[in-house]
């Protein structure tokens, strides 16, 4: 069977399938209630609603469901997948009832665990984190907390806010901040700004803890609703330790590495543009090869071999080289290509930077735009003995121009400070960059605690680049 037509057979029995369910199920809230960009009374706003509190779809970050876009091969997997998850039970909003073998139980079952979900059409509110850094010498005086709106956005919704507690102290370190935060319908975040003092005591980090309460309106409070604000101190020694780090700051320098560890292009594009960076001291002229190789993709068929030397002057930071990539009309699917440096002059490569990988997008077979932020898995394992974590952020389903998402770690039964840094920061992708890594420092002990977890979480994407599930991970310190 041609490509196309399997798209097309399983398309139409995902149809049939939602239709069916649509059939039995009764829809709690239409579309146009939920999502910003969803006219009510469309021929689909219906449809919406109802897979809306299936948990088949999901809107996007900023409340908008955007019932134009394309959707990528990606996105119909999680789709059917989660479809497929509603209809055996395999959530925990499913029904307890058992299920029979036939598909008229099945599908009986499945529409009662659907009629049954137990999403609040009013959300949750919650920090993006537990735990935030702010320099007490702070350029802006000031630290922004943002409150986040998840699982729904139906009315208009209230929560309040107060600082206290901590060995911070109020007049001298901050300024005391407390209100409510009204979120109207379909907003889904909100900021409110603590002051911060700056004196000239050597006294070391001081903390302030920042709390949500009284939620209003029938919204509920998720987690985490408790924030250590840690004030750092700028007379202390420590304090430049203490900092959060970023994807690169572990990678001690002077060191070269790709600027992303994936890369996916369009074949029609007629080339990617690499870029090579520095990490660490860039005072001193360097140099590195840099050549390509077969993967799933050959050399001549789907690209071309390039192979050359790159060139540092002192103080340059980064470099670009381009692959030509060769365009044909037959739907064989995505192909890929390694690229890789050796032979470095003046610093060395850092790990694992030096290698990445680089898929052609076959334009037969898949319609490419934007693409969408998410994990490269939904959990991840971290050895204690290693000193970090490593997390992966992947760009999927098209990258064809530059676009960011935030980062962050939150506690769970893992505590900041002691098991893990707390860390966050902004991962940039560049034109054709479809995956990042950031790490997260572990700290090694002596307490037999192991199986501990934190999370990690994305927040924030620009460049109308939406997040896709996995946008939330668990993290587990071996």
């Amino acid at each position: 069977m041609h490509l196309s037509s399997k798209l097309l057979s399983a398309s139409f029995a995902a149809g049939i399938t939602v239709g069916i369910i649509g059939t039995v199920g009764a829809a709690t809230l239409r579309g146009s209630e939920i999502f910003t960009d969803v006219p009510s009374g469309s021929y689909y706003d219906e449809a919406v609603g109802e897979m809306y509190n299936a948990g088949v779809i999901k809107g996007n970050p900023d409340g908008s469901f955007n019932p134009a876009g394309y959707v990528t091969r990606a996105d119909v997997a999680v789709m059917l997948q989660r479809l497929r998850d509603e209809m055996t039970g395999n959530v925990e909003s499913s029904s307890s009832s058992s299920r029979s073998s036939s598909s008229s139980s099945s599908t009986s079952s499945s529409s009662s665990s659907f009629s049954s979900s137990s999403v609040n059409p009013k959300g949750a509110l919650r920090f993006t984190t537990g735990e935030i850094r702010v320099p007490e010498n702070v350029s802006t005086k000031k630290v922004t907390i943002a409150v986040v709106r998840t699982g729904g956005n139906q009315g208009t919704v209230t929560v309040e806010y107060t600082t206290g507690g901590g060995n911070a102290t109020e007049g001298t370190d901050y300024t005391k901040s407390s209100g409510a935060l009204t979120f109207e319908g379909t907003e889904t975040s909100k900021t409110f700004d603590v002051a911060i003092k700056d004196d000239s005591a050597s006294e070391g980090n001081e903390t302030l803890t920042v709390t949500l309460s009284n939620p209003g309106g029938g919204v509920s409070l998720g987690s985490p609703v408790t924030l250590t604000l840690i004030i750092v101190d700028d007379e202390s020694s420590s304090s430049s330790s203490s900092n959060s780090t970023s994807s690169s700051s572990s990678l001690t320098g002077p060191t070269v590495g790709f600027g992303a560890t994936q890369y996916s292009v369009d074949e029609d594009m007629g080339s990617i543009a690499v870029t090579v960076v520095r990490f660490g001291s860039s005072s001193s002229a360097a140099t590195v090869t840099y050549g390509t190789s077969n993967g799933t993709g050959k050399s001549g068929s789907e690209y071309t071999t390039t192979t050359g030397t790159l060139s540092f002057a002192a103080n340059e930071s980064s470099k670009t080289f381009s692959v030509p990539v060769s365009n044909d009309t037959s739907g064989d699917g995505a192909k890929t290509f390694n690229v890789t440096l050796t032979s470095p002059s003046g610093f060395t490569l850092a790990t694992g930077f030096s290698t990445a990988t680089v898929t052609i997008n076959d334009d037969e077979t898949v319609e490419f735009g934007s693409g969408s932020f998410k994990f490269s898995r939904s959990s991840f394992t971290a050895e204690e003995t290693t000193g970090k974590a490593t997390i992966t952020v992947q760009r999927t389903g098209g990258s064809t121009f530059a676009a960011s998402v935030n980062y962050a770690t939150t506690s769970l039964t893992a505590s900041s400070g002691n098991d893990f840094t707390h860390t966050s920061g902004t991962l940039t992708f560049a034109a054709g960059e479809s995956a990042k890594t950031f790490v997260v420092p572990i700290i090694k002990d002596s307490v037999g605690d192991g199986g501990e977890t934190f999370s990690v979480d994305l927040t924030n994407p620009t460049g109308n680049v939406p997040l896709l599930s996995p946008y939330s991970a668990t993290v587990t310190i071996d």
